[in-house]
């Protein structure tokens, strides 16, 4: 299905960069080709979720598989999944899974 092409190509683009600490929703609609409106709109649409919670969705799923591998310390994964700043990375880690990053590593 074409709808299902535009979400894989928007996680893609997501794939490509989230290490990024600086790729964010402007990035992404100029990777796109959209506006912000028009991105919204699609996303919410499409998948339910709004863009800027797509790419932070998908930095915490790739954090989750880091940390479960056990081989990085918390703050490297902070940094490899694009977060400059350890607590609001621990925040938005356990917002989203209801627990700690630091869970893994007991």
């Amino acid at each position: 299905a074409l709808e299902d092409a535009f979400v894989q190509k928007v996680r893609q683009i997501v794939a490509n960069n989230y290490e990024d600490e600086n790729f964010a929703l402007p990035q992404l609609c100029d990777a796109i080709g959209m506006s912000r409106s028009q991105l919204f709109r699609k996303m919410k649409a499409l998948t339910d979720t709004s863009p800027s919670d797509f790419i932070r969705d998908y930095r915490m799923q790739q954090a989750k598989i880091l940390l479960e591998s056990r081989q990085f310390s918390v703050k490297e994964v902070a940094y490899k999944v694009g977060f400059k700043d350890l607590s609001h990375f621990s925040k938005t880690f356990q917002d989203a899974f209801g627990f700690s990053p630091s869970y893994f590593h007991k």
